[in-house]
């Protein structure tokens, strides 16, 4: 579905960049919200928080064993 977009409360005062992985690998995306991705020009910080949101216990499971394991 083209264009759908569902918004709960008000407006956010900066942007909100969300990404999804459907296809790719899980260690690439960890790897870029960890140690590549940088916060939108409007909001006017640094990053320091990532969220992962994944739909199986199996990912969970594999996000935080690649967050144990990799510390650059």
């Amino acid at each position: 579905m083209t264009g759908f977009l569902n918004s709960v409360g008000p407006p956010l005062k900066f942007t909100l960049m969300t990404t999804t992985h459907a296809r790719g690998r899980l260690e690439d995306a960890l790897w870029f919200a960890f140690y590549n991705a940088m916060p939108p020009d409007d909001l006017h910080a640094t990053l320091d928080t990532v969220v992962i949101a994944v739909d199986k216990p199996s990912l969970a499971s594999a996000c935080v064993r690649w967050i144990r394991l990799n510390h650059e």
